[in-house]
């Protein structure tokens, strides 16, 4: 019996809502996604990490200024949107093997380069959010809905806007997870290991999941492909004589300590941080404390999971819960490390299985409360109270409280612990119900 079974046919109505809502969707995400990141001054990210690449293509230092400035001025990109200009060198942080992967793109001129990779971010988008809803076994209405959801939500439209790198992580998850059950464990492995040398924060929990699942062929392939991107990386700034690894360590340093990554009260625009440092950095400067705090809530969810998820496996006609999993470590990947929202496309997972679980009778009030919290990122809650504490749009007595300041604002976080939580919980549920026989 597999995990989800396919969804039930829809009533006609439903299908007329579902193709409505993703008329709509696809609407809001060509116009704040799509057609921003063609404008001249769109992918203000990407244009960071292409120039840094550039430099690394190029034989020069990712990591200082300087080099990175230049980069860009002979990329055919125009002057006044250098991001050197705007972005210190805390921010020049991609790792060896990330830049190698993106050295093609930097090779372009960057007119051709911020196409190609607008057009690699729509197609990743869409691939990722197919093969979930494949993954989930959805019929077409339910799909519908999953692409809706999926390209109204805030992380893929601001992902898509800012020309981020987390889709391709998404993509290479999804493209792994289909290897494996036609049994290519080797393939699966080389595609996360892809995705975890572009975006180590984000990709190795997928990675770990395999050598937890006792999947070692596929975890040994993926550090194998990392580590090979990485030697090659190193390799490449060594020989063109680059002092990188002292520059790269003052980097790193600086990034989570006085600069993006940095989330105590220091920070002023910390509220843009998912994970779970800064709620916890409310209550203590204490670094250390918050770090180890992070673990051990981590740590007991997944010990958690882990137990549950066991006992279901050894349970009669109960099946691994690939997605099931695959949600929960989508979810823990966020909590733990450092994320903006754009790195929340990988709760797709999770967004798949409510629906899935809705879609497929009976639809019990637990799966309602996947999706809710779930879509307490659709909307940039900490974004919208922060600007609207700025503007005035409040009342000081209300904007400076206790709870407006940490329990509101760090809502994204708070909702991901929670997600976490009940996705333990929906485990041990859902996979007894998959070995009852069917009436």
């Amino acid at each position: 019996m597999p995990e989800l079974q396919p969804s039930a046919p829809a009533p006609r109505w439903t299908r007329y809502a579902a193709i409505a809502c993703l008329v709509v969707a696809c609407a809001i995400f060509i116009t704040k996604g799509l057609l921003p990141t063609l404008k001249p001054e769109g992918n203000y990210d990407f244009r960071l990490i292409y120039s840094c690449a550039r430099a690394f293509a190029h034989g020069q230092s990712p990591y200082e200024r300087d080099s990175v400035s230049r980069a860009w001025l002979n990329s055919d990109g125009d002057p006044a949107l250098d991001p050197a200009m705007v972005r210190g060198p805390g921010t020049y942080v991609y790792p060896p093997p990330a830049l190698t992967l993106l050295a093609p793109f930097a090779a372009l001129p960057w007119p051709t380069a911020t196409i190609l990779w607008a057009l690699l971010n729509l197609s990743l988008t869409l691939f990722s959010l197919a093969a979930i809803a494949r993954l989930a076994h959805l019929r077409a209405t339910p799909t519908c809905f999953l692409f809706a959801l999926g390209l109204a939500m805030s992380p893929f439209l601001l992902h898509m806007k800012q020309g981020q790198t987390a889709m391709v992580v998404l993509a290479c998850v999804c493209a792994a997870a289909h290897a494996r059950t036609k049994g290519r464990p080797i393939r699966a492995g080389i595609l996360l290991g892809l995705g975890m040398s572009l975006k180590p924060q984000l990709g190795l929990l997928y990675a770990a999941y395999e050598a937890g699942r006792l999947r070692f062929r596929t975890a040994i392939a993926a550090a194998i492909v990392s580590l090979a991107l990485t030697g090659i990386g190193a390799a490449r700034m060594t020989a063109a004589g680059v002092d990188w690894w002292p520059a790269w360590k003052r980097n790193i340093a600086d990034f989570t300590a006085i600069d993006d990554a940095n989330p105590t009260r220091t920070n002023p625009v910390r509220y843009q941080v998912v994970n779970l440092h800064y709620p916890l950095h409310n209550f203590t400067d204490n670094r250390e404390l918050v770090q180890w705090t992070v673990y051990a809530v981590v740590g007991a969810l997944g010990a958690a999971y882990f137990v549950i998820d066991l006992k279901r496996r050894r349970a009669a006609g109960d099946q691994p819960g690939e997605l099931s999993s695959l949600s929960f470590v989508s979810t823990v990947s966020l909590i733990v490390a450092y994320h903006r929202p754009y790195d929340a496309v990988v709760l797709a997972f999770p967004l798949a299985l409510a629906i899935a679980r809705l879609a497929r009778p009976p639809a019990r009030p637990r799966h309602l409360v996947t999706l809710g919290l779930v879509l307490v990122h659709a909307i940039p809650l900490p974004i919208l109270f922060t600007e609207a504490a700025t503007r005035g749009w409040v009342p000081p007595s209300i904007a400076q409280s206790w709870l407006w300041q940490n329990a509101l604002t760090p809502i994204q976080a708070y909702a991901l612990v929670l997600l976490a939580a009940h996705l333990c919980w929906t485990r041990w549920k859902d996979g007894a119900e998959l070995t009852k026989t069917p009436t």
